[in-house]
């Protein structure tokens, strides 16, 4: 049987036997005298002593014994080693044993949590390199190396002590190298302190906002989404388009812990767990939402890619007219010039359009529509791609009038277009000496891949048009208009000789004119 009672080592609790624990005083005492050592020291010392007694499974209510303290002064060394005094207690001198390296993070050095501070350390090279390296790594990596950088974080350990960090370069634990260390670790000059301090609250700062404006970019999405009928979702569109909307505010709360941390200069296992906790579950949200939508597109595209061809609608009464209206509603149209007897071919996808799109001839007007222009499936998808065709073989026209919707001109011989409301294209195809074209509020007309030699056009309010090489360009634009309301574009390539309300394009300057003319020879 034998006594023990109870001291305090680098602020831990222990049991000890008496006499271990008087061969202890005598050690630390020898070491305090040989070294020289002031508090600091002694604390890092006694922190390496724990660690020695922890590595020994010594803890809780279990007892060190002069077995232990012998280990302790093995490892550490002899302070008769690191002396020249007489008057030193006489304690057997021991061979220090060399430490094994270890992976830490360098807290003294840090400038975030010490990772690359660590692997400097452990690999025994310049901490810039390191840091350049992870810099240049999270570039080409889109940001996954920050994700990287938490997780080494959360598992590598943190060096608190002297001991510690000669264990993160390899180099032996003795009482002289712990001295070394505790002595030549100098503190952080209060210049690169303020730089760091002041790096740190411009990144905080700089997180709050990206997680204001993603808060933001979900809010305005949920909001469309729920309040714009034509981009409701339906059925299991909920729950991809939900997943998507949780991984975008997981990470506008990622966001704010980061800034948390940065502007509070906290970063504890709590913090971190929950950031990685975070983490995970946004990329696993935005993965699993993702992938089901881009399954649910392949489905759908291969539904549109069915398509249904229905080859001839009698057209005949077109023969011989020279005034030509369409009106669209859905559908969009293309008018091709044949000698042939005029038809309409439909094409639509009956997987994604609900009804089959109706062609109905009055007088010189033709109608082409639907009773519901809805898709079947996400709007997010159908509002991409053309649900339905029409193609429309008819007659040349002196007049051809676009009342409303979407028209597509492969060739076109007219010699007025006259657009009130919708988008008309002309293609290649089209090669006419002199065309004019009027264009109505809002409406827009693309003859930038036509061939027109002389082209005149008269354009109203918000509307836009957009042509190619010319030769003569004659513009009329309006020069007063609504405060409220868009200007009228006009966007063109090359035109010798051009002009905008008998003025050249290089002297029209009005607040309702948007005029862009990449090589205008007229000013």
């Amino acid at each position: 049987m034998k006594e023990i009672t109870r001291i305090s080592l680098a602020s831990f609790p222990y049991n000890v036997e008496v006499e271990a624990k008087k061969d202890l005083e005598v050690y630390l005492g020898a070491i305090k005298k040989s070294l020289g050592a002031d508090a600091d020291a002694m604390r890092e010392i006694e922190a390496r002593i724990v660690e020695l007694l922890t590595d020994r499974d010594i803890s809780g209510e279990k007892v060190i014994g002069t077995k232990d303290i012998d280990a302790v002064k093995a490892q550490l060394g002899d302070p008769n080693d690191f002396t020249d005094s007489e008057n030193t207690p006489d304690i057997a001198p021991v061979a220090p044993i060399a430490s094994e390296k270890r992976l830490m993070r360098d807290s003294s050095s840090a400038m975030v949590a010490g990772v690359c501070a660590g692997l400097a350390a452990y690999f025994g090279v310049d901490v810039v390199w390191i840091r350049l390296a992870f810099i240049l790594a999270a570039v080409m990596s889109a940001g996954m190396m920050i994700l990287a950088y938490i997780a080494a974080w959360v598992v590598i350990p943190v060096s608190r002590t002297a001991a510690n960090r000669l264990q993160m370069a390899g180099r032996p634990v003795t009482l002289a190298s712990i001295q070394d260390e505790s002595d030549n670790r100098s503190p952080r000059s209060e210049t690169a302190g303020s730089l760091l301090a002041g790096l740190r609250i411009i990144s905080g700062i700089a997180a709050v906002a990206v997680g204001v404006i993603a808060a933001m970019s979900v809010v305005m999405v949920i909001w469309h989404v729920l309040i714009d009928t034509d981009a409701r979702l339906d059925g299991i569109y909920w729950l991809y388009g939900g997943l998507i909307a949780a991984a975008g505010l997981l990470f506008v709360f990622f966001c704010w812990v980061i800034a948390y941390m940065l502007l509070t200069a906290k970063h504890n296992k709590r913090l971190i767990g929950t950031l990685v906790t975070v983490v995970t579950l946004g990329l696993l949200c935005f993965g699993v939402g993702a992938g089901m939508g881009y399954v649910t597109y392949r489905q759908e595209r291969g539904l549109y890619d069915q398509k249904t061809v229905i080859p001839t609608t009698d057209m005949t009464a077109l023969s011989g007219k020279k005034q030509l209206k369409i009106e669209a509603d859905g559908p969009v149209v293309s008018y091709h010039v044949s000698p042939g007897i005029p038809k309409a071919v439909i094409t639509y996808s009956p997987g994604l359009y609900k009804n089959i799109p109706t062609i109905t001839l009055d007088g010189d007007t033709i109608r082409v529509g639907a009773a519901t222009t809805s898709c079947v499936k996400t709007p997010l998808f159908c509002s991409t791609v053309p649900l339905a065709t029409v193609d429309i073989y008819g007659p040349a026209v002196d007049t051809l009038t676009v009342v409303r919707g979407n028209v597509y001109l492969p060739a076109t011989n007219a010699l007025v277009v006259n657009v009130i409301e919708g988008d008309v294209v002309m293609s290649s195809e089209t090669q006419v000496d002199t065309i004019t074209l009027m264009i109505g509020r809002g409406a827009r007309v693309d003859t930038a891949a036509a061939g027109i030699r002389s082209l005149k056009a008269s354009l109203s309010e918000s509307s836009s048009l957009e042509f190619g090489i010319v030769r003569t360009l004659d513009i009329t634009a309006p020069d007063v208009c609504s405060s409220i309301g868009t200007k009228t574009k006009i966007r063109g390539v090359s035109a010798k000789e051009a002009s905008i309300n008998t003025r050249p394009v290089g002297s029209v300057a009005t607040p309702c004119l948007d005029v862009v003319v990449t090589d205008d020879h007229s000013s």
